[in-house]
């Protein structure tokens, strides 16, 4: 089976567990795809679950737009800009994902259910089973999806950025004091998105925290490589 096939049948399986969560938990949700990758990546990023007021106004609509192309992520710049500048190194490849796969309205009555998200998880595992590379870095959008993680003691999982939604934006900037001039420099170095939509100062805020936290992954993740390398070549000296 090819990747591509893999994905596609673990695609169907997703939309079957909405459809069983529409009937366990009253929910009133839609399967949303998402961008398949290439081929396994460097890093996962993954979120709670996908919400349906941001690019939908009811179901039908959402199906209309997901038949006309539309998967989970477009059009996020706010996280996907700063993970393609400040995480990334030239060569490397990233996914997006979430750990419940049924787009909701935020008020559902199931968004959020904790007994939800174990049933999820043995799809997510298999998921990155599939996308991840064995050395790939999970990072987590959000703290209940941190905790989430942490407590299954998920490898790989390095931690937790803040989420990148309206309602979080009491967060952001938290990374700013102290680093004041700095910040003021990086401003101006932010113009549109790529999309052409402008972008706000806090905005600005939150790709300054995204910024400094992906740049201290990447450092790790590079640091971890070249101690892998050290390891390798001292054994190949012993050998």
């Amino acid at each position: 089976m090819t990747f591509e096939e893999a994905y596609r049948s673990l695609e169907k399986e997703c939309a079957m567990r909405v459809e069983k969560d529409n009937k366990e938990f009253g929910s009133e949700s839609i399967f949303l795809p998402n961008r398949m990758p290439a081929g396994p990546v460097d890093y996962v990023l993954v979120g709670m679950e996908p919400s349906l007021a941001a690019w939908a106004g009811d179901l039908v609509d959402a199906q209309k737009k997901i038949d006309a192309g539309f998967r989970n992520f477009d059009g996020v710049w706010i996280l996907r800009y700063p993970v393609e500048k400040y995480l990334l190194w030239e060569g490397d490849s990233y996914y997006l994902t979430d750990l419940a796969r049924g787009a909701m309205k935020t008020n559902d009555l199931a968004a959020g259910k904790p007994g939800k998200y174990d049933k999820w998880f043995p799809f997510f595992e298999k998921e990155l089973g599939l996308v991840a590379k064995p050395d790939a870095r999970i990072i987590s959008i959000g703290n209940r999806v941190g905790q989430f993680l942490t407590e299954r003691a998920l490898y790989g999982h390095v931690g937790s950025i803040t989420h990148y939604s309206g309602a979080a934006s009491r967060h952001r900037g938290k990374e700013i004091p102290g680093r004041e001039a700095e910040f003021s420099r990086f401003s101006e170095t932010i113009d549109d998105f790529p999309d052409g939509k402008k972008v706000s100062h806090s905005e600005k805020k939150q790709l300054f925290d995204y910024k400094i936290r992906f740049e201290r992954i990447r450092t790790q993740a590079e640091s971890g490589w070249r101690s892998w390398q050290a390891e390798w070549q001292r054994r190949l000296t012993r050998a």
